[in-house]
């Protein structure tokens, strides 16, 4: 979830939000087969849990 605002003289932006609002505990499948066959484990890459942003870009 995020918010985004654009100042009207179009040289300042701003955006602040947050990444897994709900603190959803969650992970990726490692990649499949490698050159020998190996087959990837699911879940063991664990995602960020919840995370906070902000960002200003000011153009010159």
């Amino acid at each position: 979830m995020g918010l985004r605002y654009s100042a009207p003289n179009k040289k300042w932006k701003f955006s602040a939000g947050v990444r897994n609002l709900l603190n959803q505990e969650a992970s990726d499948p490692s990649p499949g087969p490698n050159a020998m066959g190996i087959v990837g484990i699911p879940e063991d890459i664990p995602l960020a849990d919840r995370n906070y942003f902000v960002e200003a870009r000011y153009y010159f």
